[in-house]
């Protein structure tokens, strides 16, 4: 069969498919609905499981530990005026407002720093060796926080040794969790993220 577009048109054709028709399909036959592909598609999907990865106990112990870490890191720099009004007020270091904020500045600084070199070594897997390493320069910092009695001391204890340990346990905390959580990765960052302003 050939289609005319228009008297011009005397070249152009399209050629109809020929469908045969019979009248006598038999419909009683054919299969309930739904048996026959349902067994096939679960015999395809029996192999295949949900995945669960973001939302089991170990990714969702991972917020918790993220959350602890920041609320550690981020809330100890965010009290710095705290700490700051108590070293000008006890009359300890005899120093102005302006050298003593040098050490939470400092602290401010490593903590993301640091990133420079922690970064690459999460990537390479020393993510525990990161927290253990962070936790061992907090502690050590902060017990000798304790004790310092002069300017210097501070700067060491509290700005470079808490700097650095903060430094280390951030990107565990964030890298973690941006590791692990595909889907819902927004949730779990803004989460553990929290845990700075709630500290």
């Amino acid at each position: 069969m050939t289609i005319r577009y228009s008297e011009d048109d005397k070249d152009s054709t399209i050629d109809r498919a020929s469908f045969k028709s019979t009248p006598d399909h038999d419909l009683t036959e054919a299969p309930a609905v739904g048996s026959k592909q349902e067994e096939e598609i679960e015999s395809q999907t029996a192999g295949v499981q949900k995945d669960t990865s973001e939302t089991n106990w170990a990714a969702l112990s991972q917020i918790v530990v993220a959350f602890f870490l920041t609320f550690n890191t981020w809330a100890v720099l965010n009290t710095y005026g705290a700490y700051q009004t108590y070293y000008v007020s006890t009359d300890i270091l005899r120093r102005t407002n302006s050298q003593i904020s040098w050490i939470g500045s400092l602290q401010g600084f490593l903590i993301l720093g640091t990133l420079i070199i922690t970064g690459p070594l999460f990537d390479r897997g020393y993510a525990r060796a990161l927290t253990c390493g962070g936790l061992l320069l907090d502690v050590f910092g902060m017990m000798m926080t304790s004790i310092a009695t002069d300017y210097w001391q501070l700067m060491l204890c509290q700005g470079v040794c808490v700097g650095l340990g903060h430094g280390c346990l951030f990107i565990v905390a964030v890298g973690q969790l941006a590791l692990t959580f595909k889907r819902h990765r927004w949730m779990a960052l803004g989460l553990a993220q929290s845990g700075g302003s709630i500290g």
